[in-house]
């Protein structure tokens, strides 16, 4: 969805930054306390890449199951 675009936000969902997070998952996961910016197209390029491995980690694709048919269109 974002095409490795690090400030990308979906306009009918507002899922933002490379991974697509939803602002609820964000705070969720505790990535907002953790790197200090309300929503994942705020946070650096390595912080999203941080928070999509320890979301990952935590939940594997479950959070990014919506999006699953666009996953094999790059």
């Amino acid at each position: 969805e974002s095409r490795d675009n690090y400030s990308a936000i979906n306009a009918s969902s507002g899922a933002a930054g490379a991974y697509q997070f939803l602002t609820s998952s964000w705070k969720s996961y505790g990535h907002a306390a953790r790197y200090g910016v309300s929503r994942a197209h705020l946070a650096t390029k390595a912080q999203q890449d941080e928070a999509a491995l320890l979301t990952w980690q935590r939940s594997s694709t479950t959070p990014w199951n919506a999006s699953k048919s666009c996953w094999s269109k790059r």
